[in-house]
């Protein structure tokens, strides 16, 4: 897709801007789009879409973490061992290895491998992994938890030169749903959060969040339903952030709250379902339609008229029935165009004679003035 193609570009824009502006960092992304009756999902991060149909969860994205793209991550380093340094290993271990390891047998995983097999331990494999760590806390080169985003083109590994650009990808996963065959009610939505709910809140609990929310606004109360998604969007931040306690932010069941930014949105699906079938319709009724479809063949007749038909017929129309019977449009417009010059016609006495009221008023008034600088 277009807009897909357009990602690394617009990647490449943020590493020249960054230059320009000062601008340091990144950021995942998570877009969804609506075309012709199907929802496009497209994940660049640790972001997600989760879509609540019928009170169930059905995930539109997954998190892309060090953990989850391992294989890719470590092949890379695999073929370009210049990327690591010298400081990091692609090689996976079953633990770490100490020094003390050296010349035993270990068990060990390259990047092509689906399983484990033995290794014996050289100086070489006590480097430290490019991948460790595990969930949330996986890291690429001891640095970063997320590997597909924008930005970041100046990050280095801790304590080193190491870029880790070239570990990072812009490119997203997109999955489709099918809106215009759905079955949809106004309970029906997509959910739209960066990592920050994701980090505290389950699928299913956010679905049950967004379900209990939108309960409490009967569709009877006209005032209030329409801000039944804002309301839950909001639910679903409290939920995750929880309340300060002790110093520390808790959730209602009284577990660690998350820390970080939550952005949320709450969409609704039926609403762009019943504008596509709308359109659908439209669409259908004009095919179907044989005066517009006759209206529409009058159009391309009148594509092949050349301009000196044009003006044969727009300023002389009784001396040209063949051109009239060719282009019946053209006649209409300039039918339409003569009623404009009769119209203006008999509008210019009328102005001519709020000119001479005018006119008449301020020789009055001057009259008067005269008058009074003579008394």
């Amino acid at each position: 897709m277009v807009f897909i193609k357009d990602l690394f570009p617009q990647d490449s824009i943020i590493g020249e801007d960054r230059l320009k502006f000062q601008l340091a960092g990144g950021c995942t992304a998570c877009v969804a789009v609506f075309i012709h009756g199907k929802l496009f999902i497209a994940n660049a991060g640790d972001s997600r879409g989760v879509l609540s149909l019928n009170g169930q969860p059905f995930p539109m994205s997954f998190d892309f973490t060090p953990e989850t793209e391992t294989q890719r991550i470590r092949k890379l380093g695999a073929m370009h061992p210049e990327l690591l340094g010298g400081e990091f290993t692609h090689l996976d271990f079953i633990r770490r290895p100490l020094r003390h390891d050296l010349g035993k047998r270990v068990l060990y995983r390259d990047h092509y491998m689906s399983g484990w097999a033995y290794k014996t331990l050289t100086q070489d494999d006590l480097k430290y992994p490019l991948v460790c760590g595990e969930g949330k806390r996986s890291r690429v080169l001891a640095t970063i938890g997320v590997t597909r985003g924008f930005g970041d083109h100046d990050l280095k590994a801790q304590c080193s030169s190491i870029p880790i650009k070239p570990f990072l990808t812009p490119e997203p996963q997109v999955r489709i749903f099918d809106v215009a065959s759905a079955d949809l009610t106004d309970g029906d939505v997509l959910v739209l959060a960066t990592d920050g709910l994701w980090d505290i809140t389950s699928n299913e609990a956010a679905v049950s969040t967004v379900v209990k929310s939108l309960s409490h606004f009967p569709a009877e109360d006209h005032d209030k339903y329409k801000y039944r998604y804002t309301s839950a969007a909001q639910d679903l931040v409290m939920a995750s952030r929880g309340k300060l306690r002790e110093r520390n932010w808790r959730t209602s069941d009284d577990k660690h709250a998350t820390i970080d930014d939550i952005s949320v949105f709450v969409i609704p699906l039926k609403s762009y379902q019943e504008a596509y079938q709308e359109w659908t319709s439209k669409q259908e009724a004009n095919i179907g339609d044989p005066k517009k479809s006759s209206s529409g063949n009058s159009n391309n007749v009148n594509r092949t008229c050349d301009a000196s038909e044009v003006n044969v017929v727009s300023t002389e129309k009784s001396s040209c029935k063949e051109e009239t019977d060719l282009c019946p449009s053209v006649v209409q417009n300039s039918e339409e165009s003569l009623i404009h010059e009769k119209d203006s016609l008999e509008f210019r006495p009328q102005e001519d004679y709020f000119k001479k009221e005018v006119n008449q008023e301020a020789q009055t008034k001057r009259h008067s003035d005269e008058v009074l600088e003579s008394s």
